[in-house]
């Protein structure tokens, strides 16, 4: 399990929690838990699977972390990101692009900070 924290260069904060397993298949891992969850820091809002999705995360070679179907992702270089709102989300409802204070159904960010923590359930 993980927890993803980004701080975007216009000073945005948000992130992602999955108890999934992040690997490079370059396939979706859905979560039968259903605890993945994105969030924005900004705005103190959480975002649950919607509709009744399971397909938490997307793991590939070719970028870092990926919540939903690029709800929340960020590139190989791990510099830049992009979040999507649109019709194939699977946290993000269409044209809620709340996370980056963005309008329409993508926008791309630049990364200050980014910090990955691995949960440890006790």
């Amino acid at each position: 399990p993980t927890l993803s924290l980004i701080k975007t260069t216009k000073n945005r904060k948000f992130g992602g929690f999955t108890p999934c397993d992040w690997k490079s298949s370059g396939n979706y891992v859905d979560d039968k838990t259903g605890a993945s969850f994105i969030f924005s820091l900004d705005l103190n809002k959480k975002y649950d699977l919607i509709n009744g999705n399971k397909q938490a995360i997307y793991c590939a070679s070719n970028h870092g972390i990926n919540f939903g179907c690029a709800d929340l992702r960020l590139n190989q270089s791990l510099k830049d990101g992009i979040s999507y709102a649109n019709s194939q989300c699977r946290y993000l409802s269409n044209n809620n692009l709340e996370l980056t204070g963005g309008k329409g159904d993508n926008e791309k960010f630049e990364t200050e900070e980014f910090e990955v923590y691995q949960v440890i359930y006790v």
